[in-house]
């Protein structure tokens, strides 16, 4: 904005429009919001993750249906009919881009996810045989709705040299309870949902955890119990061959961003627009127009300040084919002072008038760039009409 409005005063409209140009369209990218600053260059993106899908059939001990068997309970411990997931699909299913594998209940004894819990009929852990290395895990995985604190349960990496490594899942971050589950971040969200016989909308979520060491090969993956009560389940696991990419955001940090905003805003107000406060409250003004570096030939413009309800306002008009520039303007002051570029093709100035009279004026140039300037009178309204060759 600072550069934009030294731009103007000195010749170099062009480029001081263009800065306007490009922090409007900033603004219009990120949120319609100037920022504070921005993030330079961005690297490329890494290539698409290599998924594994891992088989937890064998340790599975939760059924998707209000069913349940002999070597498992009912979805969540279901405890009425139809109150389950039976909608979700089972197979190789893509959710959100990542591959996962949702065991078929029918075809594993009614087995088809993991579940822990303090809770009697619940194992605390449950590992899941892995045996490779990875950069992250993706979870398909849900939460009950009665889990008292914001933990839902943790996972421990188990790695081939004796050491692990622990990171617990939290209610809202990474998972949520599947009856209306909502969750949305840049490491979870809600991956698949439907209805069941009792609500019009359950779900499961994903969520991408990075392996805090990569380069080590995973012996076992550990799923604990939230210890204060509730139901952890994980519905699938996904293992890729590197970190969770999250690309990085082009709005940036440092300052406050009204700072950078006023500053874009003072460069369209005294810089494009031209209106300049040379006194107190617009008693003295200077309007500047510079509108042809803009591409712009018509536009109205108001600067109001509330507290003392001062203001400047002008309607101005380039007619290309006639070669003249019509302004109506008006304010609070009593003192005008003109300033107006005149376009880029205009070499001389024939004549100025003021509500039909002649209006002195002189020309004047700062590097390649020719203004009109003369005085008016306020606070009437004055129709001023710039002819130029």
């Amino acid at each position: 904005g600072e550069l934009a409005r030294g731009a103007y005063e000195n010749g170099y409209e062009n480029y001081g429009s263009d800065i306007l140009n490009r922090l409007l369209a900033l603004g219009k990218k990120y949120s319609n919001k100037i920022w504070f600053s921005y993030t330079g260059s961005i690297p490329l993106p890494p290539d698409a993750p290599v998924f594994k899908t891992l088989a937890i059939a064998a340790v599975a001990n939760m059924d998707l249906w209000d069913k349940g068997g002999e070597k498992s309970v009912a979805w969540m411990n279901a405890t009425g009919p139809g109150n389950d997931m039976r909608g979700l699909p089972v197979g190789e299913q893509i959710f959100k881009d990542i591959k996962f594998n949702v065991q078929d209940p029918a075809k594993n004894e009614r087995r088809s996810a993991i579940a822990v819990s303090t809770n009697k009929d619940f194992p605390r852990q449950i590992a899941v045989p892995v045996n490779d290395t990875a950069g992250a895990v993706y979870l398909l995985h849900s939460s009950s709705d009665n889990v008292p604190g914001n933990v839902a349960g943790s996972i421990t990496f188990l790695y081939a040299d004796g050491t692990e490594a622990s990171e617990y899942i939290m209610k809202g971050k990474q998972v949520t309870n599947w009856w209306f589950p909502n969750l949305q971040t840049d490491r979870s969200g809600v991956a698949w949902y439907g209805p069941n016989l009792k609500s019009t909308k359950v779900g499961v979520c994903w969520a991408a955890i990075d392996n805090p060491f990569p380069a080590k090969k995973i012996t076992q993956l550990q799923f604990n119990a939230p210890l204060e009560g509730g139901i952890y389940a994980v519905l699938g696991i996904t293992l890729a061959d590197k970190p969770f990419y999250i690309a990085p955001k082009g709005e940036s940090y440092g300052g406050p961003d009204n700072w950078a905003a006023a500053n874009g805003m003072a460069a369209l107000v005294e810089g494009l627009a031209g209106v300049k406060n040379e006194g107190l409250a617009f008693d003295k003004v200077t309007i500047a127009p510079r509108w042809p570096s803009a591409q712009i030939d018509s536009v109205d413009v108001t600067i109001n300040l509330p507290a003392s309800n001062g203001y400047v306002a002008y309607q101005y008009n380039n007619n290309r084919i006639a070669k003249q520039i019509n302004i109506l303007v008006t304010g609070s002051g009593t003192k005008l002072k003109g300033h107006v570029l005149l376009p880029q093709n205009a070499f001389a100035v024939t004549s100025v008038t003021a509500q039909g009279s002649p209006l002195k004026f002189t020309t004047s140039t700062i590097e390649q760039s020719k203004y009109v300037d003369f005085d008016l009178v306020l606070p009437s309204v004055q129709k001023v009409i710039i002819k130029y060759q």
